[in-house]
């Protein structure tokens, strides 16, 4: 799986950083040579001195005084390349915060399209009549509370019960509950029985006696 990996493309500028860095590096391992040059030819300039040799050592120290020019050299060479790398990898910078600026811009063209003038005032228009809707509905949901309130407190405890009561039959039709139906014919009366406890009228009889008020 890992060979289906795509590896990351080297361009013609990676391979000039590329080839000025091993010049670079040639040239300071070019400088530590002839600094060990310099020091062996003094340390040779020192021994045929003291062996008496004068002419040796001013052959030695003029070879070593040669090898120093072309260290000079060397550093001269060595400060131009690290500056045309640090040129070449700073215009590389540049040159991908360009492209990425570039591409910003048509991003920001793209949303301007979207967002034009019309877009935005009709959003804003549709804001602004929800909100307008939202309002309306909150303030006639607080008038409907304010009436219901009022016209609770203005009714006695009777008509608040017959008004709940209604409610309940609303709610019941709503819920298809079948409620009983009232009697439609009069209740039969019952007649009462033969020596029943019920006074009976009594038989007017010929011989009672009639009180005349004196």
């Amino acid at each position: 799986m890992g060979g289906n990996q795509s590896l990351p493309k080297i361009t013609a500028q990676d391979r000039a950083i590329l080839d000025l860095k091993l010049q670079r590096d040639k040239l300071r391992q070019y400088q530590k040579k002839i600094q060990g040059v310099l020091d062996r030819e003094q340390s040779i300039a020192k021994l045929q001195l003291a062996a008496g040799h004068q002419d040796r050592a001013v052959i030695a120290l003029r070879r070593r005084k040669y090898q120093q020019s072309l260290l000079v050299k060397t550093d001269s060479q060595l400060e131009n390349l690290e500056q045309l790398v640090s040129t070449i990898e700073f215009s590389l910078v540049e040159v991908s915060v360009l492209h990425g600026l570039k591409q910003g811009n048509q991003v920001l063209k793209a949303i301007h399209k979207e967002l034009n003038i019309e877009s935005v005032e009709k959003l804003l228009e549709e804001t602004q009549e929800a909100r307008e809707y939202q309002k309306a509905r909150h303030l006639s949901i607080l008038i409907a509370l304010e009436i219901s309130e009022m016209l609770s407190n203005t009714l006695t405890l009777e008509e608040e019960e017959a008004v709940q009561a209604e409610l309940s039959e609303l709610q019941a039709e709503q819920s298809h509950i079948e409620l009983p139906s009232a009697p439609m014919s009069d209740p039969i009366t019952q007649t009462p029985a033969i020596g029943s406890d019920i006074a009976q009228p009594q038989p007017h009889t010929p011989n009672a006696k009639v009180l005349v008020a004196s």
